[in-house]
């Protein structure tokens, strides 16, 4: 695929994707769930209201925002750009942007250091900001251009799955690449999904319709799984026994049994899926359809319950209290 075909195919309206935090305001003197989307075909973030299923509000981002993530404090969003080669700063008390960060290319997905004092930025390679000053402190080169980036729980390693057939293995405290684990199979704009305790680490494959499963210990792959057509984004189950797979091109989410390894179920979504997450007390899952709908899945029975309206092409999620 060319760089152009590419930048093309990326080119779509996002959520952040991030863990679950508490932001310190109320309404009507009750915590209500909000969810914040990067929405890039409108140069914005959209805060949905998702007690109410609706969109409450949005706040101008420039340059096609991307991805992004919340600091654990709930205060300070960033958000990649893909156009404008910048990372923004939203205040998320003022519902503005307060400051933007040049990264120097274009930038995709981020994640924070569980102790909040960086952000990770995949661009040409992991930029690091200093969540203090939002200064960049430091550049790690991967073996090709990173993409999606997760941290392993309770390891401190930051994996990137990369451009290409390689997840590089970063020491954030050293700041370098450690190892390289070969994936035998194309990601272009795949996503990753640890289960609960970090044992397995799941990445999507969507130039070769795979899911590799890889052993974070060992680095090394343990086997791969074929899904539906364009896997991207990707969620295990509170319990660590599903794995959840959007298909964007078979219109489709799979269901994977991780004790057998192999496709249990696949349900259509009648428009393509784009982001599987869980929700912080893992009491459903949201599935972003390009349509403009998010499903409600039922994480047991792994069935829609509901359907909320958004704008178009909802990507991934994250959810906070307002």
């Amino acid at each position: 695929m060319t760089l152009a075909a590419w930048t093309t195919r990326t080119r779509i309206s996002s959520f952040i994707v991030a863990a679950a935090v508490l932001i310190a305001a109320t309404r009507g003197g009750s915590a209500e769930p909000v969810a914040y989307a990067v929405m890039s075909d409108s140069n914005s973030v959209a805060i949905i209201d998702m007690a109410a299923r609706a969109v409450v509000g949005s706040i101008p981002v420039p340059g096609n925002p991307h991805g992004g993530v919340l600091t654990p404090d709930g205060r300070r969003l960033y958000t990649a750009s893909m156009d404008a080669n910048k990372v923004y700063v939203i205040d998320t008390g003022l519902g503005r942007v307060i400051e933007s960060i040049d990264v120097g290319d274009i930038s995709h997905h981020a994640v924070v250091s569980p102790d909040g004092r960086h952000v990770y930025v995949a661009a040409a390679d992991i930029v690091v900001i200093d969540a203090a000053t939002n200064r960049i402190v430091a550049r790690i080169p991967t073996e090709e251009p990173p993409f999606y980036l997760a941290f392993a729980p309770g390891s401190g390693l930051l994996f990137s799955l990369n451009m290409g057939t390689t997840v590089s293995v970063v020491d954030p405290d050293a700041r370098r690449t450690v190892a390289t684990v070969p994936m035998g199979a194309e990601s272009v704009m795949g996503h990753l999904a640890f289960t609960p305790g970090g044992e397995t680490l799941y990445a999507t494959n969507d130039a070769n319709d795979t899911v590799t499963v890889i052993d974070p210990v060992q680095r090394r792959v343990t086997g791969r799984i074929g899904v539906g057509e364009g896997p991207h984004g990707v969620a295990t189950s509170g319990d660590g026994k599903l794995v959840y797979v959007a298909n964007k091109g078979d219109r489709t989410y799979s269901v994977i049994e991780v004790a057998s390894g192999r496709v249990v179920a696949a349900y259509d979504t009648g428009a393509p899926p784009e982001h599987i997450s869980l929700l912080p007390d893992a009491s459903a899952l949201y599935v972003g359809i390009e349509s403009g709908d998010v499903l409600v899945v039922d994480p047991v029975t792994s069935q829609a319950t509901a359907r909320i309206s958004t704008w178009p092409s909802p990507h991934a999620f994250l959810f906070a209290a307002r």
